[in-house]
């Protein structure tokens, strides 16, 4: 088993002596090879590449398995020197290209970190990134431009047949430093922006104070103090400018300019993504805020106290109105039934009049008629026709009741 084994090794070794050999004659004449190496280096390379091959031709086939990898270790020690040069010339501009991108993409970082910590600043909020992480990446940044800058520099001074003065691996190196750091950054969550009013409540609010607080035809609320007048008179201005504008906006379905500044709705910034440019909504915020104070500074009450005070009053408007309305017609009812009693009385004194002229002409004709049976006769007719009017009043009074 063991001489199985030995025999096994020895030809390994003897295989990968002559493989060598023959490869290392044939790479001695590329291009790369030429460009790393002179003359005396090649020559030197040819010299140990002649000892072996004539050693292995002599001595090789009866050396053992420790001879051959003894001089196959010669002519890696004598051409691993030009093979590294060449290699680190095919691999080296690809290695300081991958690091340029990265120092890019860390310049567009740095920028866009500090515009947001700034944005941050105005707007009194968190910022996404501490200003001693951003300083961290910025100084790992400036050395490994510095670096790369005089790397390149003093490889350039360098002759390619003698060794390079920074290698891919050194390369490779600062770029995996430079992005952890830069990764670290970008990964950061950004802090949760405040939240937002909902939109749907915001516009029922909206418009209860466009009716209640800021409506300047609104009798009710109209203050007895000039400079809280003004001031109202202000913050309806302000409101009913946001409220066209977003009614435009909305409207129009985000096909015009809402607010006449000369750049089309669609083309707004609309960070959030919800269909609404942000400049839209932060009017609209501060409207709601202008409402809320117009509420406890003008008026005192909360919403619903405010606006079922208007709704009262408008109630009590329309039930006067109603009641004036009902007694209007009440009167005119009342007068047109007594208009209709009136003339069914003058029918019935015509009628009487009538028989009181008849017994005239006969007085006039020389009869003396009793005067006690005439005034009998009159007085049950007037009677008569009394009561006969008297019945017709009172119907009327009892469709009244």
């Amino acid at each position: 088993m063991a001489i199985e084994t030995e025999k096994r090794e020895r030809a390994e070794a003897m295989n990968d002596l002559e493989s060598f050999i023959f490869g290392t004659r044939d790479k001695m004449e590329s291009e790369n090879i030429l460009k790393v190496t002179n003359e005396s280096q090649r020559e030197l390379i040819g010299v140990n590449l002649t000892f072996v091959s004539e050693w292995l031709e002599e001595d090789g086939w009866e050396a053992n398995t420790t001879m051959l990898k003894k001089h196959h270790t010669i002519l890696t020690d004598a051409t691993k020197a030009c093979f590294g040069r060449a290699a680190e010339l095919i691999a080296r501009p690809k290695a300081i290209d991958h690091l340029k991108t990265g120092l890019n993409a860390t310049t567009d970082l740095i920028a866009r970190v500090k515009k947001l910590n700034a944005e941050s600043q105005m707007k009194n909020t968190t910022q996404w990134i501490t200003d001693k992480a951003l300083e961290g990446l910025e100084k790992i940044y400036d050395e490994t431009t510095q670096w790369l800058a005089d790397k390149e520099e003093a490889q350039a001074a360098t002759e390619l047949t003698e060794q390079p003065v920074f290698k891919v691996k050194d390369i490779k190196a600062k770029s995996q430093k430079l992005d952890i750091e830069a990764m670290y950054i970008a990964k950061t969550p950004k802090p949760r922006p405040p939240k937002k009013p909902k939109r749907a409540k915001n516009w029922k609010l909206m418009d209860d104070c466009m009716d209640i607080v800021t409506n300047s035809t609104n009798q009710t609320l109209i203050l007895k103090n000039a400079t809280k007048e003004a001031a109202r008179k202000v913050d309806y201005e302000t409101i009913a400018k946001v409220v066209g504008n977003a009614r435009t906006f909305f409207f129009k379905k985000k096909n015009s300019d809402y607010d006449k500044d000369g750049v089309k709705d669609k083309d707004e910034e609309d960070e959030d993504k919800d269909g609404v440019p942000d400049k839209l909504e932060v009017a609209i915020e501060e409207a709601l805020i202008i409402n809320v104070k117009s509420y406890s500074q003008f008026v005192g009450k909360g919403i619903k106290a405010a606006k079922a005070e208007v709704v009262k009053k408008e109630d009590e408007v329309k039930k006067a109105e109603e009641d004036a309305k009902k007694a209007a017609e009440e009167a005119e009812k009342k007068e047109e039934e007594t208009i209709e009693g009136g003339d069914e009385k003058v029918v019935d004194i015509d009628s009487e009049g009538g028989e009181g002229d008849s017994a005239g002409d006969g007085e006039g004709s020389g009869e003396d008629a009793p005067k006690s049976d005439e005034g009998e006769g009159a007085g049950e007719g007037e009677g008569d026709a009394e009561k006969e009017g008297g019945d017709v009043e009172e119907e009327p009074a009892k469709d009244e009741l």
